[in-house]
């Protein structure tokens, strides 16, 4: 077999969606490399084309172009095209279809790959899902940066009592892990009394959470949600993460400003009734959190 037949072996594995194929197709010591997965072998790589299969059942890869560059390496260009079926990398199905172009520089050692380094843009896939793609240093200094988000209920109340987390972990697995627990909770709370909305995020080794609530009763009902209580459980009888912090504030002064549509000037939404100090109605209150 030449090398041109054993590339078109290993495409064939990916058309066909067969995970099995596709790792038998490397050598022992054969490995796998794409900008997403880093470097994979022997059974890993059958796991990572499952994982890929799994989110995308339909998924297809089409060869454009084939060509031997020497004895031993063949360059393949190829377009994957799918739908969004099932769970992918943590996402939800979103039923969006992809295409993602690439091309794959395939070493050969008799019938077996020795190497398979395959390019494309790592951000099309998260990008054609509606993920946003981010780049941005790690740290600089004694700043370190991450990831937030946002969530905001219907509720406009004035926020009573504002609930704080503040966790440590070891490893970006056990990083991973927390934020999983974590839009558990999120969906938890979105069905409680009294909750207005949250600012949760992690940078390095921190993770945190600040929700706002109409009053301290609220954050106790967090207490009756498995989420909640599994995450509780892990954390003192798993020997999860090096330190937490949790703390229940009240406001020792809350103002809530608001610009005027009629003057543009702002006012204090709460100190004036809802007008601004030119007679005008504001607009409808948003949340405050």
């Amino acid at each position: 077999m030449n090398a041109t037949e054993t590339a078109h072996r290993y495409l064939s594995a990916w058309t066909r969606r067969d995970a099995a194929a596709l790792v038998a197709v490397f050598g022992a010591d054969g490995a796998y490399w794409d900008p997403s997965a880093g470097e994979l072998r022997g059974q890993a790589i059958g796991e990572h084309a499952g994982a890929l299969f799994a989110g995308f059942p339909d998924i297809v890869l089409e060869p454009l172009a084939v060509g031997q560059l020497d004895d031993r390496r063949v360059a393949a260009h190829w377009r994957m095209c799918g739908t969004h079926g099932g769970p992918f990398r943590n996402i939800p199905p979103t039923g969006r279809k992809i295409i993602l172009e690439g091309a794959s520089i395939l070493e050969v050692d008799g019938d077996h790959l020795r190497s398979a380094r395959v390019y494309f843009d790592s951000r099309s896939i998260p990008e054609q899902l509606g993920m946003q793609v981010i780049v941005q240093p790690r740290s600089i200094g004694r700043s370190v940066f991450g990831h937030g988000i946002n969530l905001r209920t219907e509720n406009a109340s004035r926020p009573g009592a504002f609930a704080l987390t503040t966790m440590q972990v070891r490893s970006p697995e056990e990083f991973e892990e927390v934020r999983q627990y974590a839009r558990r909770m999120y969906m938890d709370m979105c069905g409680m009394r009294g909750f207005i909305g949250i600012f949760a995020g992690g940078a390095g080794d921190r993770l945190f959470t600040a929700a706002a609530w109409e009053d301290t009763e609220g954050p106790r009902q967090m207490v009756q949600h498995p989420a909640h209580r599994e995450a509780t459980q892990r954390l003192f009888q798993s020997g999860w993460a090096t330190s937490v912090m949790t703390s229940i504030c009240t406001p020792a002064r809350l103002s809530y400003w608001q610009r005027c549509e009629a003057c543009n000037a702002v006012s204090d939404r709460e100190a004036n009734n809802g007008r601004c100090r030119c007679g005008v109605e504001l607009p409808p209150a948003i949340s405050y959190w």
